[in-house]
């Protein structure tokens, strides 16, 4: 009666999890926050299924935890399971008794097979019903460390709780390994459509929507400089796209884009914002470093677009500003000019205006 109790209040706990685990996998936030947190719910449920255990001597208990740290890192990574491991242990410790140390090494052993389950290279493509009884089946190694280890009325009040722990392991991963399986994909799919409204189908950089997204996030944080945006067309590409067609065309900007992007840093931001006009956000950088950003994307543009005996180069029109906030449109207007001005003196050539103290 005690073990299927157990099993009954496990399977109650996985259920809230579910639920925890479909908010968080939904959230916009960095993916490893996103992880540690799905970590510490998994740990919890962990730590509130060791406050019910079956005693099988003094100081040695035996609980359900195990599943909730396999599928920490099964369902989120070795993140996921080194948080959910690190709060169970700490849990684990408080209580104290002498199975301390086997109950460490069993929840050890068990976050290490649910980062196996996680891997890329190890993971199946879709978790099917028998490798998610494959996977509860992996999860109930633990109990073969209890059988060599246990000794005597211990060994003999732990083999009746065997098969319940087992049908618990097996049953808990095909029933909520799939829902979880599920709301991973769903999530996944929601992020890739949000991020592709954001990008250019073309060349991958941001498109405007993202540029406008990313902004205030890039260009309002602190900073020990200043700020600059980089505005780049690229010269001619209409008579490139009549003359050569616009198969090749559509080369020349992946290759302008494949340069812009090599020639930044790794915080700036690149995006595309029409037919061969580009904007790099460089956030906290001098005046100077911003200028050299700018001749860098102008050579490498030169050097990687052209193909086929054609050269293809860009004009680079900045704007730069020190101390408080300039709106996207403000900073646009003022690099388009600079661009504009660098048409007017034959192309191929960056203008970069005095620092603005004075943001609009």
């Amino acid at each position: 009666m005690q073990s299927a109790l157990l099993v009954v209040q496990g399977l109650g706990l996985m259920a809230l999890l579910t639920i925890a685990f479909s908010v968080v996998h939904g959230q916009s936030w960095p993916r490893g926050l996103r992880h540690a947190v799905l970590g510490l719910c998994f740990g919890l449920g962990a730590i509130l299924s060791m406050m019910q255990p079956i005693p099988v001597a003094p100081g040695m208990l035996v609980d359900t935890r195990n599943l909730f740290i396999g599928f920490a890192g099964a369902f989120i990574g070795p993140v996921g399971a080194i948080v959910a491991l690190a709060a169970a242990a700490i849990a684990r410790i408080t209580i104290g008794g002498a199975g301390l140390g086997l109950g460490l090494i069993s929840m050890t052993t068990v976050a290490c097979v649910g980062t196996l389950w996680g891997l890329r290279r190890l993971r199946p493509p879709i978790m099917t019903l028998m490798h998610c009884v494959l996977m509860g089946v992996s999860f109930s190694i633990t109990l073969v460390i209890g059988l060599i280890a246990l000794r005597g009325e211990a060994l003999q009040n732990f083999l009746p709780i065997i098969p319940f722990i087992l049908m618990f392991n097996v049953g808990g991963s095909v029933v909520f390994g799939m829902l979880f399986e599920r709301e991973r994909r769903s999530a996944r799919r929601e992020r890739q459509l949000q991020n592709d409204a954001q990008l250019d189908p073309l060349t991958a950089a941001y498109n405007r929507r993202g540029l406008d997204r990313l902004y205030s996030d890039v260009m309002y944080m602190n900073e020990n400089f200043g700020r600059g945006l980089l505005l780049i067309d690229l010269d001619h590409f209409k008579k490139i796209n009549d003359t050569c067609g616009h198969a090749f065309g559509d080369e020349v900007l992946r290759a302008s884009t494949k340069a812009i992007q090599s020639s930044v840093r790794g915080g700036d931001v690149v995006a595309r914002i029409g037919g061969e006009e580009f904007v790099v956000l460089l956030p906290d950088v001098t005046q100077e470093n911003a200028r050299r950003i700018g001749e860098r994307i102008r050579s490498a543009i030169r050097k990687a677009a052209g193909v086929d005996g054609v050269t293809i180069t860009a004009s680079v029109g900045a704007s730069y500003w020190q101390h408080g906030g300039r709106s996207l449109d403000a900073a646009l207007k003022a690099a388009d000019g600079s661009m504009y001005e660098a048409k007017r003196q034959g192309r191929d050539r960056m203008v970069f205006p005095e620092s603005d103290l004075h943001p609009r």
